[in-house]
């Protein structure tokens, strides 16, 4: 289906009275106003905004709409603190199952990880100083 096929403009409902009545012209262009934009569009180098998608099969598509499962519980235990070691664990192998796949849910393990790392580097840290300083009491 090319550009001219398609409607350019929103066309609402012509129900509207009143003060209202004139916020319609926002919507919708003359024949001779949507002429002069898309000369002006193809002459400036303008690109048809219609997307050609008869060559992919919506029910085969290659990326699942779902979300990996392992991804969600690693942000859930890189989140609660303690377990943050697990969380860090299922986000790299929710990664790795998300590239394989092709499931949603980088993000999630993306924000894992860093909670993750984050929490593990807190952790270290408190711990350095807690020996350091139970150290100097002897």
């Amino acid at each position: 289906m090319r550009h001219h096929d398609l409607p350019t403009r929103a066309h609402p409902p012509e129900v509207l009275s009143g003060p209202a009545a004139h916020a319609n012209a926002a919507y919708s262009l003359s024949p001779e106003r949507d002429s002069i934009f898309s000369e002006t569009r193809d002459a400036y180098g303008g690109h048809d905004d219609t997307i050609d998608d008869s060559d992919q099969d919506p029910v085969n598509s290659s990326a699942p709409n779902t979300t990996n499962i392992l991804a969600i519980v690693s942000l859930v235990l890189s989140f609660l603190g303690i377990t943050s070691l697990f969380g860090v664990i299922c986000a790299h192998v929710a990664r790795r199952q998300i590239q394989q796949s092709r499931e949603q849910g980088r993000s999630l393990t993306t924000a894992a990880l860093w909670i993750g790392y984050f929490y593990l580097a807190t952790l270290t840290l408190c711990l350095g100083v807690y020996l350091a300083i139970a150290g100097q009491g002897n």
